[in-house]
């Protein structure tokens, strides 16, 4: 597909789009597979609007256990057991077909987990909405931690509020305990020895392998890390890097010495300029809804809720200054994008279901462009930006290295009984960063679904996609009109195709660890 021009590519999204049009076996005719599809699309509708609504500050509490029960026969033992029959009846050349049951064999088995533990994570949503603590002199939320923590320039205040933190989290933690084991407890129901089994199963990719492969981004970056880390925590933290600890990463990302070219007042207009250059009108793009208020519940991390998709986006960001505001607004307006073109033409599993790592390149994809000096200089009138770019990669090599550890840990808290599981958590994440981990955070810290998993192969295929846009479009793809048309077309196509069948029919060959090592040594030299 890669180099036969934009008549070809529409072609062939056009053949996906009506050959996946198909009635599902698993129903016994056209009106109950769209009756399917409708229902699946209106669940998704009701859980994500509720979701906006309370992790965006607007709800008090979360409330999902009268949508699971609406829709439960959705994600039924007895719903699950036939998509797989259906699957098992399919002959392998009808490769359509069961990319489809394959999707919905997905949605239902995670739903099915989620519904099980919904009750808990209820009750760990109420604790941490409204858990306030006293500090210094006035009250704060306990979703507001990590923003204060952003913007305390002492180490002895932050260890006095991280203190509160852990205090909070040893509270919860029994919910989280009991939620993991009701997880277990669901997974074993349905077939699967281990959590690990299962998502391993319905999401097609061998978590222990993807692991190891990362070892060798861990071992070649390691000496030229260590190096440049510990003399950034030296000069900007002030501590000897023994002593930094998690609690200080937020205000060391933060560097409110470089405030003076991210002013908040000028974070939109450089998405919108950002935007205008794609040939994307803000002003005219109705299905994108940007959520910048600041709210006392409103968490911390920046993200994006598809309510409708691709009628209904919201991108949600809490404004904690600086550097920092303008990489989560980038971030959560590449997956935005990438759901606001989606066709409306694809039927609900390919819009809605799919692999979680594609949306996430396109939003690595825009945050990159803080790397970008050219962009850079168009957008934050930053220029002599060297030490910047080299801090901006420093902070890139944590977050990945981070989540090289978070897969280590998560694989073996999901696969085998460990006496200390919280030890194994601190050890993991302390080898992989340099910095110190409360045991505390060893069950708050994680993401259902190996979702650490889908961050690094994202980094991974955006690399390889970033070099590939260049090499066709120039340094400066952003302002490319022919780039922009590539990306509305790979957008068009939602989540019909995995990272890895994506990136065979553009061209770009399989998943490969060594290209984001060589950009990561790139960006560590001295």
């Amino acid at each position: 597909m890669t180099n036969k021009g934009r008549g070809c590519w529409q072609a062939i999204a056009h053949w996906s789009f009506v050959i996946y049009d198909l009635p599902l076996p698993c129903q016994r005719d056209l009106g109950e597979t769209e009756e399917y599809r409708t229902r699946l699309e209106e669940f998704i509708e009701s859980l994500h609007r509720e979701y906006y609504l309370y992790y965006s500050g607007q709800k008090e509490l979360l409330e999902t256990g009268d949508f699971y029960s609406e829709f439960s026969d959705l994600f039924s033992l007895d719903r699950i057991r036939e998509i797989r029959g259906e699957i098992e009846k399919t002959p392998p050349h009808f490769e359509s077909l069961r990319k489809s049951l394959g999707k919905l064999h997905a949605f239902a088995v995670e739903h099915h987990l989620e519904q099980a533990c919904a009750p808990l994570m209820e009750e760990i949503a109420e604790f941490e909405s409204k858990s306030t603590f006293p500090w210094e002199g006035k009250d704060i939320h306990y979703t507001q931690i990590p923003v204060v923590l952003a913007n305390v320039s002492e180490s002895l205040r932050r260890r006095r509020l991280n203190e509160i933190r852990a205090r909070a989290l040893e509270q919860s933690n029994p919910l989280r305990k009991g939620r993991l084991d009701r997880l277990r407890a669901q997974v074993q129901a349905l077939g699967y020895k281990t959590c690990l089994e299962a998502y391993q199963s319905i999401w097609g990719i061998d978590y222990r392998a993807f692991s190891s492969s990362l070892e060798k981004l861990i071992e070649a970056t390691e000496a030229r890390y260590k190096d440049c880390v510990e003399e950034s925590f030296q000069r900007i933290l002030g501590l000897p890097p023994a002593q930094v600890h998690r609690c200080d990463i937020g205000y060391w990302t933060r560097r409110p010495d470089y405030d003076a070219f991210f002013p908040k007042e000028l974070m939109l207009p450089a998405l919108f300029e950002t935007l205008k250059a794609l040939r994307i009108d803000p002003a005219r793009q109705e299905n994108v809804f940007l959520d910048l208020e600041e709210r006392p519940r409103k968490r911390a991390r920046a993200f994006c809720v598809t309510v409708r998709v691709p009628q209904e986006i919201k991108v949600v960001v809490l404004p904690r200054g600086g550097r920092d505001d303008y990489a989560a607004l980038l971030h959560e307006s590449g997956h935005a994008q990438h759901f606001a073109w989606t066709s409306p033409s694809l039927v609900a599993e390919h819009r809605l279901c799919g692999d979680r790592g594609l949306s996430e390149t396109y939003a690595f994809l825009f945050e990159h462009l803080m790397w970008n000096e050219r962009w850079l200089q168009a957008n934050t009138g930053f220029f002599n930006a060297g030490e910047f770019l080299r801090f901006q990669a420093l902070v890139r090599s944590h977050q990945i290295r981070r989540y090289c550890g978070k897969l280590q840990y998560e694989i073996q808290l999901h696969s085998e009984p460990m006496e200390n599981p919280a030890r194994v958590y601190v050890e993991a994440l302390q080898r992989a960063t340099g910095t110190l981990y409360d045991q505390e955070s060893y069950l708050e810290d994680i993401d259902d679904g190996f979702y650490s998993a889908d961050y690094l192969r994202a980094w991974i295929f955006e690399a390889q996609l970033r070099d590939y846009l260049r090499s066709r479009f120039g340094h400066a793809w952003f302002h490319v009109r022919a780039a922009d048309s590539f990306l509305k077309e790979i957008w068009e196509t939602g989540q019909l195709y995995s990272i890895g069948e994506l990136s065979r029919e553009i061209g770009i060959g399989p998943l490969d660890v060594q290209v984001l090592i060589d950009e990561l040594l790139q960006g560590l030299r001295p």
